[in-house]
């Protein structure tokens, strides 16, 4: 019997010891397939541990909301056919009504009209606070463990 040990440097450049074993006698071109054997296996199971880990303090726990863009939905004279909204690229407020059509709360969309509001499983409706002309849009069903897509929708009125 032969005691082997595998070594590795550490951060300051020091040999450090990362397992020792027992290996049978064995002639030198066995014993070295057999060391590089157990060094796959170790580098594996380093991997695999590595790979495993989350840093709980950066990983967003999965969020039950409403998410979505506000779209303008004025144009002037007849709605062309084939119209598509373009989004509504500044910031707004929109009010996140509850399945009876009840103010519950506001949040405010980021520069480009996006926004994410973290919600109860339920119905909801949205609406933007500064359109001249309210426009709900919803129901909107939240169930839990899911961020729903949604639209909401500015109108200026003009026709």
């Amino acid at each position: 019997m032969e005691s082997c040990a595998l070594r590795a440097r550490s951060k300051n450049n020091r040999p450090t010891v990362v397992a020792a074993f027992t290996l049978p006698a064995l002639a030198l071109s066995q014993r070295k397939a057999l060391m590089k054997r157990i060094f796959i296996f170790l580098l594996a199971i380093v991997f695999a541990a590595v790979s495993g880990c989350n840093d709980s303090g950066n990983s967003p726990l999965p969020m039950t909301g409403i998410q979505g863009q506000v779209f303008s939905i004025a144009t002037p004279g007849p709605t062309p056919v084939g119209w598509v909204p373009p989004p509504l690229e500044k910031v707004s407020t929109i009010l996140v009504l509850d399945s009876n059509h009840k103010s519950i709360f506001q949040v405010l969309t980021d520069v480009k009209g996006r926004f994410i509001v973290e919600l109860q499983p339920g119905a909801y409706y949205l609406r933007v606070k500064e359109s001249m002309i309210p426009a709900e849009t919803g129901p909107y069903a939240v169930k839990v463990g899911e961020l729903v897509s949604a639209q909401a929708h500015y109108d200026n009125g003009m026709r």
